[in-house]
This record gives C-alpha cells, sequence and structure tokens, in this order.
C-alpha cells in the first residue's frame, strides 16, 4: 500500500520539486496551494500518512495549523515536516514547540526529503521503477 505525504506549498517550483523527488517510489503526493484547499481535504476526513508545511507561506498560519493538528486526536501522532529557503532560528524553535516532528531547508531538499520522509513512515522509499 502506498503512503500519502500532503504537501502544503504556494510555491509551485516547490511542489513540482517534491512531485518529481517521490515521483517513482511508493509515495504518493498530494500537493496543495492554500490552507483552504487543506480545510477542504481535512473536511473529508482524509488522514495523510505525513504532513509537509512549507513557512514561507504565512508563519503564523502555519505555526496555528500544527498546534491544531496536534490537538486534534485523528492528526495527533502523525508526523508534519515543515521546510522553509530561508531558516529563521526563532520560527524553527517555535514551530518545532508547536509540534512539528522535523524541519527541512529546501535548498537540500532532494535526499533531505526522502530520508526524513522514511524515518519518520519508518518505512524504507523505494523506488517503483
Amino acid at each position: 500500500m502506498r503512503k500519502q505525504i500532503l504537501v502544503l506549498s504556494k510555491d509551485q517550483q516547490a511542489q513540482a520539486s517534491i512531485q518529481e523527488i517521490f515521483s517513482q517510489t511508493n509515495v504518493e503526493v498530494m500537493a496543495l496551494d492554500s490552507f483552504k484547499a487543506l480545510a477542504n481535504v481535512l473536511k473529508q476526513q482524509t488522514i495523510p500518512d505525513i504532513m509537509l508545511i512549507d513557512l514561507t507561506m504565512d508563519f503564523a498560519r502555519c505555526l496555528e495549523l500544527v498546534q491544531f493538528l496536534r490537538k486534534k486526536p485523528n492528526y495527533a501522532q502523525m508526523p508534519i515536516m515543515v521546510m522553509t529557503d530561508i531558516p529563521s532560528p526563532e520560527q524553527i524553535k517555535a514551530i518545532m514547540a508547536a509540534g512539528a516532528s522535523r524541519y527541512i531547508s529546501k535548498v537540500f531538499l532532494y535526499n533531505t526529503l526522502l530520508d526524513t520522509t522514511s524515518e519518520l513512515l519508518n518505512v524504507r522509499i523505494r523506488r517503483l521503477t
């Protein structure tokens, strides 16, 4: 059974990169570009195996989202990765304290994303071809 990663990012290039990274693996990517789209998915009781949130969307809303998810029983244990291209030590500390599982930099996206997803899902990500 394929695992699913939900990506919340308005950065079309990042979304495309993430889709490409996982295109030949056993991980399905659901990419969303707004908080409204995410709310619609969550209303449908869709629970991804892991979530990746781009902090460049709106840090305050991302922080609220992580806090919200951690309070909901269905999402409390779901791994949440956050990424940004301009890391702020204060923001990283705040988002990790709110309940994010890992922080990754967009600069090192390819290897870091595969390795971190594999670790958080406790599965070996394998190429399908």
